[in-house]
């Protein structure tokens, strides 16, 4: 089980839009984390401590 914050970061992209009479790419666009400020109604309501957050992590167990 896991609970907590998290941080993001992400790396430059290019997106590429393409139909019948247009094409056209932006380059190296750039995403950024908006983290809430920290304040005890947000990160400790009991409403918002239960709201959903996902996460993807990978890992091993090495047993010597």
């Amino acid at each position: 089980m896991f609970w907590g914050w998290n941080r993001a970061r992400y790396s430059t992209s290019d997106i590429r839009f393409s139909g019948e009479e247009y094409g056209f790419i932006i380059e190296d666009a750039v995403a950024h984390d908006r983290q809430t400020p920290f304040n005890t109604y947000d990160y400790f309501h009991p409403l918002r401590i239960t709201t959903p957050q996902f996460n993807a992590r990978i890992g091993y167990f090495c047993e010597r």
